[in-house]
C-alpha cells in the first residue's frame, strides 16, 4: 500500500504514452486515407471525405459506447446499492455532525440559512424537482 503513489505514476505515464501513440496513429491513418483518396478524386474532395469518414467512425463509436454504458447501468444498479448506501450513510453522518455543531454555534444565522433556503427551492420549481430527484435517489 505504500507505493501507491508511485503505481499512480507509472499508470498515469504508461496512459499518456499509450495516447501519444494512438494520436501518431490516426495522424498516419489520416494521411494515409487523404493519399488513397487523392489518387481517384480531386485533393480538396478527397480531404472532405476523408473528413467525413472519420466523423462516420467517430459517431459509431459514440453511439456503441453509448450502448454498452446505458447496458451496465441497468445491470450495476442493483449491484452498486449497498455500497452506495453505506458511502451515502457516512457522508450523510459527518455533514450532519458539522451542521449540528454549526447550528448549535449560531442558531439565527442558521434559521435564517433555513428560511432563505425554504424561499429559494419555493420560488424555482426546476430546483425542487432537481432536489427531489436527488432525494428520492
Amino acid at each position: 500500500m505504500g507505493n501507491l503513489p508511485a503505481r499512480i505514476a507509472v499508470l498515469a505515464a504508461g496512459i499518456l504514452a499509450a495516447l501519444i501513440g494512438m494520436g501518431a496513429f490516426c495522424i498516419f491513418l489520416s494521411v494515409a486515407l487523404y493519399a488513397a483518396l487523392c489518387l481517384w478524386m480531386s485533393p480538396p474532395l478527397a480531404a472532405l471525405t476523408a473528413a467525413g469518414i472519420f466523423l462516420l467512425i467517430s459517431l459509431v463509436v459514440m453511439a456503441i459506447a453509448g450502448g454498452i454504458a446505458g447496458a451496465m447501468k441497468k445491470q450495476n444498479r442493483k449491484a452498486v446499492r449497498p455500497s452506495a448506501n453505506i458511502l451515502g450513510a457516512e457522508i450523510g453522518r459527518m455533514l450532519g455532525e458539522d451542521a449540528q455543531s454549526y447550528i448549535a454555534k449560531k442558531p439565527w444565522t442558521a434559521v435564517m440559512l433555513a428560511v432563505a433556503g425554504g424561499f429559494v427551492i419555493g420560488l424555482s420549481p426546476r430546483l425542487r424537482e432537481a432536489l427531489l430527484r436527488v432525494l428520492r435517489g
